[in-house]
């Protein structure tokens, strides 16, 4: 190692934990250790430098933890709220299948109601038919027309006096009488 202005040294190496060769004595191998160093922190300059000017662009370098923490809390409620009104927008569209279910249901229901209310209908007036054909129809002759046609024409003749009419009255009562007793006799 001659040359200009160089001297000789001794130098004694060793291994350290890791076995690595380290200068026990000797000449400095610290120089590169000391631009590796250098090489290090300029690295980790360049990335604090990052950082703040990444921090500027957010706002996050004027901000005390506790905004930063507010921040954060309300980012989270956000996040909570759009989870929130997914489940209730999915809840809505289950109960507006639910609804649309029972509208269904409830329009067969009317409709075998319905049908029901037909057939009930036309059962009653079929039953209702039958009825009239087994009964027997009433004969309902007038009795004592004769009669009844000189009363109602005394009434009209003696509006103020109807007692001139009353022996007509008796007869027409006794004519109706008989007629009644007859009827009883024949059934």
């Amino acid at each position: 190692m001659g040359g200009n202005g160089s001297t000789t040294r001794k130098v004694s190496f060793g291994l350290d934990e890791d076995e690595k060769v380290t200068v026990i004595e000797g000449v400095k191998v610290d120089m590169i250790y000391e631009r590796q160093q250098a090489l290090v922190q300029e690295q980790l300059a360049q990335l604090a430098q990052r950082e703040r000017e990444s921090a500027t662009a957010t706002g996050l370098d004027e901000l005390n933890p506790a905004l930063i923490i507010e921040k954060a809390k309300a980012h989270e409620e956000q996040e909570k709220a759009k989870i929130l009104a997914r489940q209730l927008e999915n809840r809505e569209k289950e109960l507006a299948s639910i609804s649309s279910f029972y509208k269904e249901q409830l329009e067969i229901l009317e409709r075998r109601n319905l049908d029901n209310y037909k057939q009930t209908a036309e059962q009653y007036n079929q039953a209702a038919t039958e009825a009239e054909a087994h009964i027997r129809p009433r004969q309902t002759a007038s009795l004592c027309t004769e009669l009844q046609a000189k009363v109602l024409q005394c009434y009209r003749e003696n509006p103020q006096q109807t007692l001139h009419c009353s022996s007509l009255a008796k007869q027409y009562m006794a004519c109706v009488q008989q007629a009644k007793a007859l009827t009883a006799l024949l059934m």
